[in-house]
Protein backbone atom coordinates (compact mmCIF):
# COMPACT_ATOMS: atom_id res chain seq x y z
CA UNK A 1 0.00 0.00 0.00
CA UNK A 2 1.39 3.32 0.88
CA UNK A 3 5.35 3.20 1.63
CA UNK A 4 7.82 5.40 2.96
CA UNK A 5 11.05 6.55 0.96
CA UNK A 6 14.67 6.19 2.62
CA UNK A 7 15.17 9.83 1.56
CA UNK A 8 12.41 11.17 3.61
CA UNK A 9 11.47 8.83 6.05
CA UNK A 10 8.16 11.38 7.40
CA UNK A 11 6.77 11.14 4.11
CA UNK A 12 4.33 8.75 2.81
CA UNK A 13 3.99 8.46 -0.93
CA UNK A 14 0.85 6.91 -2.56
CA UNK A 15 0.87 4.89 -5.68
CA UNK A 16 -0.38 6.68 -8.59
CA UNK A 17 -2.54 3.20 -9.69
CA UNK A 18 -3.61 3.01 -5.97
CA UNK A 19 -4.79 7.04 -6.36
CA UNK A 20 -6.29 5.97 -9.82
CA UNK A 21 -8.13 2.93 -9.09
CA UNK A 22 -8.09 2.30 -5.60
CA UNK A 23 -9.16 5.13 -3.69
CA UNK A 24 -12.55 6.22 -6.45
CA UNK A 25 -14.06 2.57 -5.61
CA UNK A 26 -13.20 3.34 -1.88
CA UNK A 27 -15.47 6.19 -2.30
CA UNK A 28 -18.43 4.87 -4.03
CA UNK A 29 -18.26 1.61 -1.30
CA UNK A 30 -18.56 4.40 1.05
CA UNK A 31 -20.88 6.82 -0.68
CA UNK A 32 -23.37 3.65 -0.62
CA UNK A 33 -22.51 2.58 2.82
CA UNK A 34 -23.53 5.63 4.26
CA UNK A 35 -26.49 6.17 1.87
CA UNK A 36 -27.73 2.52 3.29
CA UNK A 37 -27.02 3.58 6.82
CA UNK A 38 -28.97 7.28 6.51
CA UNK A 39 -32.07 5.13 5.21
CA UNK A 40 -31.72 2.26 8.21
CA UNK A 41 -31.40 5.69 10.96
CA UNK A 42 -34.23 7.18 9.47
CA UNK A 43 -36.46 4.23 9.79
CA UNK A 44 -35.23 3.48 13.47
CA UNK A 45 -35.93 7.41 13.87
CA UNK A 46 -39.54 7.13 12.95
CA UNK A 47 -40.44 3.64 14.60
CA UNK A 48 -38.97 5.64 17.69
CA UNK A 49 -40.96 8.87 17.03
CA UNK A 50 -44.46 6.56 16.79
CA UNK A 51 -43.69 4.48 19.70
CA UNK A 52 -42.84 7.54 21.55
CA UNK A 53 -46.50 9.35 20.73
CA UNK A 54 -48.59 5.95 20.98
CA UNK A 55 -47.06 5.22 24.51
CA UNK A 56 -49.96 7.29 26.51
CA UNK A 57 -52.51 5.31 25.17
CA UNK A 58 -50.27 1.93 26.01
CA UNK A 59 -50.09 3.51 29.56
CA UNK A 60 -53.88 4.58 29.35
CA UNK A 61 -54.66 1.20 28.78
CA UNK A 62 -52.59 -0.39 31.17
CA UNK A 63 -53.95 1.80 34.05
CA UNK A 64 -57.42 0.35 33.37
CA UNK A 65 -55.53 -3.24 33.31
CA UNK A 66 -54.96 -4.39 30.19
CA UNK A 67 -51.63 -6.23 29.92
CA UNK A 68 -49.24 -4.19 28.22
CA UNK A 69 -48.61 -6.79 25.01
CA UNK A 70 -52.53 -6.59 24.21
CA UNK A 71 -52.45 -2.75 24.84
CA UNK A 72 -49.46 -2.46 22.23
CA UNK A 73 -51.08 -4.73 19.87
CA UNK A 74 -54.48 -2.70 20.52
CA UNK A 75 -53.19 0.57 19.81
CA UNK A 76 -50.76 -0.34 16.73
CA UNK A 77 -53.29 -2.19 15.36
CA UNK A 78 -55.50 1.07 15.42
CA UNK A 79 -53.08 3.38 14.69
CA UNK A 80 -52.45 0.80 11.24
CA UNK A 81 -56.80 1.13 10.88
CA UNK A 82 -56.42 5.15 11.57
CA UNK A 83 -53.45 5.07 8.64
CA UNK A 84 -56.07 2.87 6.06
CA UNK A 85 -59.19 4.83 7.12
CA UNK A 86 -56.80 8.15 5.70
CA UNK A 87 -56.03 6.27 2.61
CA UNK A 88 -59.24 5.30 1.89
CA UNK A 89 -60.62 8.92 2.05
CA UNK A 90 -57.68 11.10 0.91
CA UNK A 91 -57.19 8.91 -2.35
CA UNK A 92 -60.08 8.82 -4.69
CA UNK A 93 -60.53 13.05 -4.46
CA UNK A 94 -56.88 13.06 -5.30
CA UNK A 95 -56.81 10.50 -7.64
CA UNK A 96 -60.09 12.29 -9.27
CA UNK A 97 -58.03 15.87 -8.78
CA UNK A 98 -55.25 14.24 -10.61
CA UNK A 99 -57.40 12.97 -13.38
CA UNK A 100 -59.00 16.71 -13.71
CA UNK A 101 -55.38 18.41 -13.81
CA UNK A 102 -54.38 15.68 -16.81
CA UNK A 103 -57.20 16.69 -18.96
CA UNK A 104 -57.13 20.52 -18.21
CA UNK A 105 -53.56 20.80 -18.91
CA UNK A 106 -53.44 21.25 -22.32
CA UNK A 107 -55.84 23.72 -22.17
CA UNK A 108 -54.07 25.43 -19.79
CA UNK A 109 -50.83 25.55 -21.47
CA UNK A 110 -51.93 26.74 -24.85
CA UNK A 111 -52.02 30.85 -24.54
CA UNK A 112 -55.44 30.97 -26.95
CA UNK A 113 -57.16 28.35 -24.89
CA UNK A 114 -57.88 26.40 -27.71
CA UNK A 115 -57.33 22.37 -27.38
CA UNK A 116 -53.89 20.92 -28.99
Amino acid sequence: MATRTDSNPGKIVIPRWMQLAVLPVLLLFAWFTLTAIGQVVFIFLLAGLIALVLNPLVQGLERIRVPRYIGVFLVYLLFVAVLVLIAVIVWPPAARQLHNLAAALPTMTDPTGNTV
